[in-house]
């Protein structure tokens, strides 16, 4: 009988058993075992030998969840090829529903954190990055509305941009910082998001002294060959990308960045990123051309 265990924080370690049946164990619960109908029940451990995806050894553990008649159910925890945990997303019914929390590539340091219905983000939602800094803070509506208020951070904990929002619509006041703190500008918004007034100012104290970066940050990627993006329906080669929000497509018609652009360049937004399989297997968010953090899966 062999015996593999895999440390997945300081506090837990699990162990699998396969005997010579294929038996699979997982924290004292037998997995991986058909239900009558055929379809997928109870609990199921994938490892990188079933999905094929690159940078996992055979062995390593991917995905961990139960299912119930064939479709996702409850807590499924992704990780990554080093062990580190990668997301914790609820499921119903086969979709995204609940709470959810994403990982960076670092033991307990968490990404992103928030709550689901449907396609919809509901409540608190958050982003930080690997170092615990809270780097963007928002509200939701039971509809998936921005409600109420919002926030930006600068990465050395200083608020960078605060805002209103009433059923997804800009309100009130909106007041954006220097990384020192100083006020950069002032927006009033008036009703139905119009803008109402906007004043720039000067940067009173000296500027925030920047340290030096612990890492270089990922670029974005750059645009590949045979996309297009979609204006009033008809397909049009990405090659050149028209400035502001844009979708652009693989050819097969999967989307592949979903955000604003800039002289061709992706600036700010989703990027997607799939498995050899076809199948999403992440999103990248991207701010000011860099790679900020992995996005949630909303639907899969």
């Amino acid at each position: 009988m062999n015996i593999l265990k895999l440390v997945i924080s300081s506090s837990l370690v699990v162990a699998f058993l396969c005997n010579s049946y294929g038996q699979v164990m997982y924290n004292e619960q037998e997995a991986n075992i058909p239900g009558e109908n055929g379809r997928k029940d109870g609990l199921w451990v994938f490892f990188g030998k079933d999905k094929n995806i690159k940078g996992y050894q055979p062995d390593d553990i991917y995905e961990v969840g139960v299912f119930l008649d064939g479709r996702k159910d409850s807590l499924w925890k992704r990780f990554y090829p080093s062990g580190n945990l990668m997301s914790e997303i609820t499921y119903q019914g086969g979709r995204p529903g609940g709470p959810f929390t994403t990982y960076h590539d670092k033991e307990g340091a968490i990404e992103e954190q928030g709550n689901q219905s449907g396609q919809n983000l509901v409540g608190n939602h958050l982003r930080k990055n690997v170092d615990g800094q809270v780097m963007m803070e928002k509200n939701y509506n039971d509809n998936g509305q921005s409600e109420g208020p919002q926030a930006y951070y600068h990465d050395n904990g200083t608020p960078e941009l605060v805002w209103t929002k009433k059923k997804g619509v800009n309100s009130g006041t909106a007041t954006r910082y220097f990384k020192n703190g100083d006020v950069k500008e002032v927006t009033e918004y008036g009703e139905n998001g119009v803008i109402m007034s906007s004043a720039k100012k000067e940067r009173v104290n000296p500027p925030f002294d920047e340290p030096e970066p612990k890492e270089p940050q990922k670029l974005a990627p750059n645009i590949p060959p045979g996309t297009h993006i979609q204006i009033n329906g008809k397909k049009i080669s990405a090659v050149t990308i028209p400035p502001g929000k844009q979708k652009i497509f693989m050819e097969g018609g999967d989307i592949l960045y979903d955000g604003f652009f800039v002289k061709g360049k992706f600036k700010e937004g989703e990027y997607y990123v799939y498995d050899e399989d076809g199948l999403i297997h992440h999103i990248e968010v991207y701010k000011e051309f860099r790679f900020v953090a992995n996005g949630v899966i909303k639907d899969l």
